[in-house]
């Protein structure tokens, strides 16, 4: 299993968000290798191979466009798509914390995610949790 988390500061900070994953989303890290993401590095066609030899890649990334186009494109670098599960990480109160630290989407937001929304079934329910609220969100406030 690989968890790719996108921002530096939760990557540096591996302990604090270890214990975030552990009891918000029900991922131990211990038995797994970790990437810092990058931003859209993590999306370079070169890691194909490397994304598919794991049974599992997660995506700790930030509620919002870009990165959800990157996790987009990290999924469709996978080879074998059945053999590798791709999973975006959201955490049991990611919604409450959309609300509450959130920064309101414009119309172009909306239409953008809703495209990526139809394109890319694997994402829909990172997608939807946007919508639903209207906000995109920083992974930081996780720390």
């Amino acid at each position: 299993k690989l968890i790719i988390i996108e921002n530096e500061e939760n990557f540096l900070n591996i302990s604090a968000t270890h214990k975030f994953l552990k009891k918000h989303a029900n991922i131990d890290i211990d038995n797994m290798d970790v990437m810092w993401g990058s931003g859209n590095r993590a999306a370079n066609s070169y890691l194909s191979k490397y994304y598919s030899g794991y049974e599992k890649v997660f995506c700790f990334f930030d509620f919002e466009l870009g990165v959800i186009k990157t996790a987009q494109s990290i999924y469709n670098l996978l080879n074998d798509k059945e053999s590798t599960k791709f999973e975006f990480v959201i955490a049991d109160n990611a919604h409450n914390d959309l609300q509450e630290f959130g920064v309101d989407l414009n119309r172009s937001y909306i239409k953008a995610l809703e495209k990526i929304r139809n394109e890319s079934k694997v994402l829909s329910s990172a997608v939807n949790l946007m919508l639903n609220t209207r906000k995109i969100m920083e992974q930081e406030v996780y720390l």
